[in-house]
């Protein structure tokens, strides 16, 4: 890419104007951007480089890691004010000489507790207006401790010897009431709301916890109204069941693969939801490059009861057969993995989210060559927590999961047989900046207690790591990882939108965790790279991403021949 073009494509970037793009201009500008990089890539990969080692099962395992979920829309939560005896009225200039406070309707706190908040005013002669204010003191109270529809107020009433009374609605359940127009069976709507019980106090964690756990379910929409009650004081929660997507599915393109099993991929993914009408989720994924890399992944995910907790069950197995500089060893291999994960949502709410996990994996990898065959297995726990938080601020996300295993293998490296200990962590950050533009940092990484196998490893390369090196450049026993990326929107377009980006990544691998006696091999590297991308979406759930990222420094790809950029391309169709 000409120096001239850089600088044009960074103006567009960075430069605001009014946007007014018309169709033809964006195909022409998609077509002329991806043939530019393209073009780039072709021409580095013709670059001098080290001689790699040949992939194993554990490192193409890694290349077909799925990308990080987007975040999904929330449900929106019910809001109402509760209805109220007639309040006092009078003339506005009308002063009360105040003596004392009598607090009534209130339950969930002593009435001391509530009368202490408005000692400052005893003894002052006060307006409607400022009596009106103390009430307003103890309805702060309650919402501060979650009463969402609580409400204090001053009621009619003849005021003798100055006392003058404060009445509080707290906000109690009246009915629960269920409608249930989708196929989810109606013991599951019933346990959703267990814990809503008429004439408890109506709580804002508990009304979110309850709509949200109910959208989580797969194959239904949920939503939740209150609605006055029958006595005052009283409000009905009325949650609606009805029929969402029972199938969804997406076809994939990328050029994400290796060098070694076929650069090029195609694959799809389907999910049948609710099918047992219990909220549960079948799914199924393949991805190919030919006779290179055949892989696949069936998934069952299902409610343990309706209190946030679900199980998750996966098989894995991907097969693959080297070419390319490789051929001539005959070398293939195929990696197995059945999964176990149990969730629960520890906090369910709309700003704020945690999630606690225990997993279990079982892995049998084997690879042959010429020389033979080598077989691994290895049998892995997990515990960790992973949250979101969206807040005024922007959207975060994190995760952290503690890996305790045992590997069977060859002592192929020095170290890696035997118990293993790994923590993963990720976080995420998106922040919206207005006028169209973005920022989003990213980190991930693990620390290990040992030299791990290839398929504990990780790799610092591919689209979604830096994005200058291969796939699986640099795998490592404690590595982490740093993505930026400054984001603009082009919208609204005719056919679509288009987001700009402007793209820096950083990570440092410890090759290694421990050294022995005769390495001679590189310990830790270092890799950095800065790049462009667009992204475009269409209204038919179309969606084409295409990067260019150039290396920062002089480290040489290892994995794979040597370039001074890569250029990743990947188009879906959801359906």
């Amino acid at each position: 890419m000409s120096e001239v073009m850089k600088r044009k494509l960074f103006d567009l970037l960075l430069t605001p104007r009014p946007v007014c793009v018309h169709w033809g201009e964006v195909a022409r500008a998609l077509l002329v951007a991806t043939s530019c990089m393209a073009a780039v890539s072709l021409l580095g990969s013709a670059m001098a480089y080290s001689a790699p080692l040949p992939p194993d099962a554990g490192q193409i395992l890694e290349s077909v890691r799925p990308a990080p979920a987007a975040p999904t829309a929330r449900p929106a939560l019910p809001q109402r004010d509760e209805a109220t005896r007639p309040a006092l009225t009078g003339p506005g200039t009308f002063q009360i000489p105040l003596r004392g406070i009598r607090i009534t309707g209130a339950t969930l706190y002593p009435a001391a507790t509530l009368e202490a908040l408005l000692h400052d005013a005893i003894g002052g002669k006060l307006t409607l207006s400022e009596l009106d204010a103390l009430a307003q003191r103890i309805t702060r109270y309650y919402r501060d401790h979650d009463c969402m529809l609580a409400r204090a107020y001053i009621p009619a009433q003849d005021i003798k010897e100055g006392i003058v009374e404060i009445a509080v609605l707290e906000g109690h359940y009246g009915e629960i009431v269920l409608r249930n127009q989708s196929s989810l069976k109606d013991r599951a709507v019933r346990s959703l709301v267990r814990p809503l019980q008429p004439g408890r106090v109506i709580t804002g964690r508990a009304v979110e916890r309850v709509t949200l756990l109910a959208d989580d379910l797969h194959g239904i929409e949920a939503a939740a109204t209150l609605r006055p009650g029958s006595a005052v004081g009283t409000s009905d929660f009325v949650l609606e069941f009805r029929e969402g997507r029972q199938r969804d599915g997406s076809l994939e393109f990328d050029n994400s693969g290796s060098r070694y099993t076929g650069r090029y991929r195609l694959g799809g993914s389907i999910a049948f939801n609710n099918p047992a009408g219990i909220g549960d989720r079948f799914s199924a994924r393949v991805l190919s490059s030919g006779k290179g890399l055949v892989y696949g992944q069936l998934g069952y995910q299902l409610p343990l009861g309706y209190s946030g907790t679900t199980l998750g069950l996966s098989l894995t197995q991907a097969d693959y057969q080297l070419g390319d500089d490789f051929a001539y060893l005959d070398a293939s291999g195929t990696a197995r993995i059945a999964g176990v994960t149990l969730n629960h949502a520890l906090i369910r709410s709309a700003q704020f989210n945690l999630r606690g996990r225990i997993g279990f994996d079982y892995k049998k990898l084997r690879d042959r060559d010429i020389s033979g065959s080598t077989d691994k297995q290895s049998r892995a726990v997990s515990l960790g927590l992973l949250g979101d938080l969206d807040g005024q601020f922007g959207k975060s996300n994190f995760s952290a999961l503690w890996y305790s295993g045992n590997l069977d293998a060859p002592a192929t490296v020095a170290g890696t047989p035997g118990g293993f200990n790994k923590l993963a962590l990720s976080a995420s950050h998106q922040r919206y900046l207005g006028s169209g533009f973005s920022f989003t940092a990213a980190y991930s990484g693990q620390l290990a207690s040992k030299n791990l196998d290839s398929s504990e490893k990780m790799s610092l390369g591919g689209p979604n790591g830096v994005r200058a090196y291969p796939q699986a450049e640099a795998g490592g026993d404690d590595a982490h990882l740093i993505n930026f990326e400054l984001r603009r929107s082009l919208e609204p377009l005719a056919y679509g939108s288009l987001d700009l980006m402007l793209l820096a990544d950083f990570g440092v691998s410890r090759l290694v965790h421990e050294t022995w006696v005769g390495y001679t091999g590189a310990s830790v590297r270092r890799l950095s790279s800065v790049g462009l991308g667009l992204a475009y979406k269409t209204p038919g759930n179309w969606s084409l991403r295409a990067d260019y990222a150039w290396k920062l420094g002089s480290q040489t790809a290892l994995s794979e021949p040597d370039s001074p950029g890569r250029f990743w391309l990947q188009a879906t169709k959801l359906f």
